[in-house]
Parts: C-alpha cells; structure tokens; sequence
C-alpha cells in the first residue's frame, strides 16, 4: 500500500500465488540445465 501526501492510498491486491517461489526453491541448490540455446543479440 502506498499512501500520498494528499492523504489518499493505493494498493494492489490480489490473490496469493506461490507457485513460482515453490518452483524456485525444488530447483535450489543445482539448477537444472537450459533446454533451449543462448540468445545472441546481434
């Protein structure tokens, strides 16, 4: 939440997601290699 100088707040709110902390922490400590190449910019 964030409140301003006028007084007034805004918040974003939203539903719980763990999903991607939990996917984050299955892959610590040895991360699974890439599957696709490395992009190159050129």
């Amino acid at each position: 939440m964030v409140q301003y100088r006028d007084r007034s707040v805004v918040a974003q709110l939203g539903t719980p997601d763990m999903r991607v902390p939990i996917a984050y922490g299955q892959r610590q400590p040895d991360p699974q290699p890439r599957r696709c190449a490395a992009m190159h910019p050129t």
